[in-house]
């Protein structure tokens, strides 16, 4: 079959640069307001560097040395209509804006290793003429030429105590600072504030920055000493001149000469008191505590809401043991995370010729029941038909943040939505869900791990669900399920680097799916039988593992999420269950990757998914036969499309491959695959505010596809199973824009995409620039970003 061409690829290149070239024109249009009259007013500052380094690290200095500009110096261009830009009131030029800025600039460069740079600036008077108004534009121009980088050759601590010269030395893996690395201010600053919570972790109460330094040695230094001898001095004038090609230091970690005894004193934990029932407005009338204890810690409660036990499980302070900031912490942020508690402070009394902390913690209880009415708008990735389904609904939910007095909590939620699609109502649900949280491991076995510290949270959870999900003019899927979950955190905390380590791991999941065809389905399966292995009841008896990894440094953030489910295991090998009970067995794993770039007023986005998918089983077939699986069920398998996924199709219309077959017999039917490949990458940036309200816009491409893993006895499919050799022509690519309301708790997004390359016309052009329409683009509403 030949295609025919709407619009010619040299039609839509040129249509795009004519549209470039107007934005690029309406961008560079700037009106100046309320200027100085006849006196020369700040304009704009550039700063140029003069150096051999990298495009990145170049914009990467820029960016710090702009921020160094004086307030006074600085550009305050508005953006108005999205694209038109004008300075408004900018002040009268004066020369010493220009010379603070360069001070500021040559400090940054030494706090970044640069100690031989150099900073010039110069302007230029513009004079522009409007309205018989004349106005006298200066632009100054910093050129910074930062010189060489001083790395840091050499790392020791001395410390006269021994104690802590010991601690220092069995921590010294954690460090971040490394031989070679640049020597930065903020890179010391960052090992002294390690080096402070180490001590703290090991009785230094009350140890600080005033009691410890960093001695930078250079042989510049070594040169002024009068004892060295002709001989050293010759050396050493010799390796200064080295080093003047390429500077280092030595950095060395000393005590300060004056010393404060407490600081040096090793404090022990003695009283633990805990308050769990405070009110944070006190009664005028108190009421006589309730005293009660817990190994060795007494828990004074005014109205019993709390049982003591669980009070003292939760608590990270132990009489007799040594201070540890870290515990300190831990035990704010574990009664805070409970749920049960609004607010949690500890008050600290030291005994310093004793050397003893007595400690009470005081607890200030949250409202225990809650009942929320809402209406919403959001995607739902534990919905059952797809992982995108984006729509508006209605939830009624009770919760409750204490049963059992022991911060057990327990939601009841049900919810009416519909999903957004060509036909206005596209998919309804109504879902109910119970779910009790417990705040601790509930094991078979003795848990070790919170005395042991190896986790910052831990939870168990039941959950049970049951929901009716209806696809306009398609089926009625109704499921029901009952799990049992474990999910817990590890935090680590490095200079200028967070790293959470988030875990979920279900041993347990029971879930049975009644799928109700409508006539139009039962047609179509008789047309393509293999729908029949798709859509059809059973269970799942599953395992589910999840983990996930967030690492933030600086700008950048990382996200790295991966999954592990299956289906049967050994209760597969009764065949009761797995034919006659239509138990599904499969395994399904994904990984899915984003890095975001965030910036002052910009961001960039990545993300990757894959996700493969095997079916394993037995089933029979529509007369009866038993044969093996041929796909994952309706709610495991993999979909492309909707404002989460390929933005440039409608949700679940994408795939698989580059197969025909589901557009020649119907084009609204959900595509379902066994494997998924997509890439996405945003540029993020904001257009302007109107009160508290953000309003930004993006560009972004998608690119990906969903796969069948054989072709399920269709012929028309064999384009749909994936092979490397034809991934270019399976390869689907969209590209849009997007407007977004930033409200702070969420985000509402509109977004507009295009097909650039369609798979469906993967033998003509590759499917590159067909059926592209101005007005054909593909709109999506979503909430919150899509990755």
């Amino acid at each position: 079959m030949i295609f025919k061409r709407q619009v010619t690829s040299s039609t839509f290149i040129y249509s795009t640069c004519l549209a470039l070239v107007l934005v690029f024109f309406l961008g560079s249009c700037l009106t100046v307001k309320n200027f100085p009259p006849n006196k020369p007013f700040v304009f704009k500052s550039n700063i140029k560097i003069e150096s051999k380094q990298s495009i990145n690290q170049k914009d990467e200095l820029k960016e710090k040395l702009l921020n160094q500009l004086d307030d006074s110096i600085k550009n305050r261009l508005v953006t108005k209509m999205l694209v038109r830009k004008k300075l408004d009131k900018p002040p009268a030029f004066d020369t010493s804006y220009a010379v603070r800025s360069a001070a500021f600039m040559r400090a940054l460069l030494k706090s970044q290793g640069y100690m031989s740079g150099s900073v010039r600036w110069d302007t230029t008077l513009v004079v522009k003429r409007k309205k018989k108004k004349q106005q006298l534009r200066v632009i100054t121009t910093f050129t910074v030429s930062p010189g060489v980088l001083t790395t840091i050759d050499s790392i020791s601590y001395s410390f006269r105590d021994t104690t802590l010269q010991g601690l220092t030395m069995r921590n010294m893996r954690r460090s971040d600072l490394k031989k070679g690395d640049a020597y930065k201010k903020e890179a010391i600053a960052g090992e002294l504030d390690r080096l402070i919570d180490v001590f703290k972790n090991n009785g230094y109460y009350k140890i600080s920055r005033e009691d410890i330094y960093a001695e930078v040695d250079t042989v510049e230094a070594l040169l002024i000493n009068p004892n060295i001898d002709l001989f050293e001095r010759a050396r050493l004038l010799s390796e200064l001149q080295k080093k003047r090609e390429k500077p280092t230091v030595d950095i060395v970690f000393k005590q300060r000469a004056k010393e404060n005894p407490s600081h040096l004193k090793r404090y022990y934990l003695d009283k633990i008191s805990i308050y769990p029932d405070l009110s944070i407005r006190e009664d005028s009338v108190e009421t006589p505590y309730k005293k009660d204890t817990v190994r060795g810690i007494t828990v004074l409660s005014r109205y019993n809401l709390f049982k003591p036990k669980f009070v003292v499980d939760n608590n990270y302070l132990k009489p007799g043991a040594l201070y540890s900031q870290r515990n300190y912490i831990r035990t704010i942020n574990s009664y805070n995370q409970l749920g049960a508690w609004q607010q949690t402070a500890i008050d600290i009394f030291s005994n310093d010729s004793l050397g003893k902390l007595n400690m009470d913690v005081r607890l200030y209880p949250a409202v225990r029941r809650n009942l929320n009415i809402g209406l919403e708008a959001s995607r739902n990735e534990s919905d059952v038909v797809a992982t995108n389904l984006f729509g508006l609904g209605v939830t009624f939910g009770v919760t409750d943040k204490n049963i059992a007095k022991q911060s057990v909590q327990s939601s009841l939620n049900t919810r009416f939505g519909v999903e957004l699609g060509q036909q206005l109502l596209q998919t309804i649900q109504t879902s109910v869900n119970y779910t009790l949280h417990f705040p601790k491991f509930i094991l078979p076995f003795k848990d070790s791990s919170r005395v042991k510290g190896k986790i910052s949270t831990e939870g168990t959870n039941l959950s049970i669900n049951a929901s009716n999900t209806l696809r306009k003019d398609f089926y009625t899927i109704q499921n029901a399920n009952i799990s049992w979950s474990y999910d817990w955190t590890k935090g680590r905390e490095i200079t200028r680097r967070n790293k959470i380590y988030l875990f979920n791991y279900s041993p347990i999941n029971l879930e049975y799916q009644h799928v109700i065809p409508t006539d139009s389905l039962r047609g179509l399966i008789k047309e393509a039988p293999n729908l029949y292995y798709t859509f059809q009841d059973g269970f799942i008896i599953s395992q589910n593992f999840r983990f996930q990894v967030i690492t933030t440094k600086g700008k950048h953030t990382t996200s790295v999420k991966t999954g592990l489910e299956q289906s049967g295991g050994v209760l597969g090998l009764i065949k009761t269950l797995d034919v006659d009970a239509k138990l599904f067995r499969f395994v399904k794993t994904f990984i899915d990757y984003s890095h975001n770039i965030t910036y002052k007023k910009t961001a960039l986005a990545f993300h990757a998914y894959g996700g493969y998918g095997f079916s394993y089983g037995k089933t029979k077939d529509s007369l009866g036969n038993i044969i093996p699986e041929q796909a994952l069920p309706v709610t495991r398998g993999f979909t492309a499309g909707g404002p989460n996924s390929m933005r440039a199709w409608r949700a679940r219309q994408l795939g698989p491959g580059s197969s025909r077959f589901y557009n020649d017999l119907s084009q609204n039917l959900d595509r379902f695959g066994d494997i998924q490949l997509e890439g996405n990458v945003e540029y993020r940036y904001n257009l302007f505010s109107i009160g508290s309200l953000k309003v930004k816009s993006a560009i972004f491409a998608d690119m990906g596809n969903i796969w069948l893993r054989n072709n399920q006895g269709q012929e028309g499919l064999n384009n749909g199973v994936f092979k490397f050799n034809r991934l270019y022509k399976d390869l689907a690519v969209g590209a849009g824009t997007s407007l977004r309301f930033d409200f702070d708790y969420f985000l509402i997004r509109l977004d507009w995409a295009y097909t650039f390359k369609n798979p469906y016309y993967a033998d003509y052009h590759y499917g590159w620039f067909q059926q592209i329409k101005f007005f054909d683009g593909q709109f999506q509403l979503g909430i919150n970003y899509p990755f």
